[in-house]
């Protein structure tokens, strides 16, 4: 009896794991416009882009591949500005004003979230969710309806990045 019991909750236990509640992130971005995110099974509804297509980037400052995806992630905000929204989340704790200064020198046209308490939670939230381990650059691409279509952990090359957004209209 008690092996049926246990045989039972194991095959009960995806259930409750697939149920998780959604949860709620408010971000902030470099300019202070805030980000309402909600997670759900398979992706995030960004109330703020909703009909877009977004590409999520955990980025570092300092971090060699991250910083030669600017480019690419720039160029790729010019020629789709109106369907893609691009959020990237500097995860190596650059304080505001050295973010700002950062953003001036890269020529950064997309929003950027720094790294504070709610940031964090988002971070430790996808990692959770996506199996990442925390390595950078790490990108989520989110189709019109929210659901996750592609994830890339490392340095994505511009003609990967527009089939990604072909693929995510």
């Amino acid at each position: 009896m008690k092996q049926s019991i246990f045989f039972i909750s194991l095959l009960l236990l995806p259930l409750f794991i697939m149920a998780e509640e959604s949860q709620e992130f408010k971000l902030t971005t470099l300019k202070g416009k805030s980000l309402h995110i909600v997670t759900k099974e398979n992706g995030l509804d960004i109330k703020e882009f909703k009909g877009k297509v977004v590409f999520l980037s955990f980025f570092g400052y300092n971090c060699p591949p991250c910083r030669a995806e600017i480019p690419e992630f720039i160029k790729m905000r010019k020629k789709y500005g109106k369907d893609l929204e691009i959020i990237a989340i500097e995860v190596r704790g650059l304080g505001k004003k050295h973010i700002k200064s950062f953003v001036k020198e890269n020529g950064i046209n997309y929003p950027i979230v720094p790294f504070n308490k709610e940031a964090e939670k988002f971070a430790y939230h996808t990692a959770k969710k996506a199996d990442w381990k925390g390595a950078i650059p790490f990108v989520i691409v989110l189709d019109r309806e929210g659901e996750v279509k592609f994830l890339q952990t490392g340095l994505i090359p511009y003609k990967a990045l527009e089939t990604a957004f072909e693929k995510s209209k």
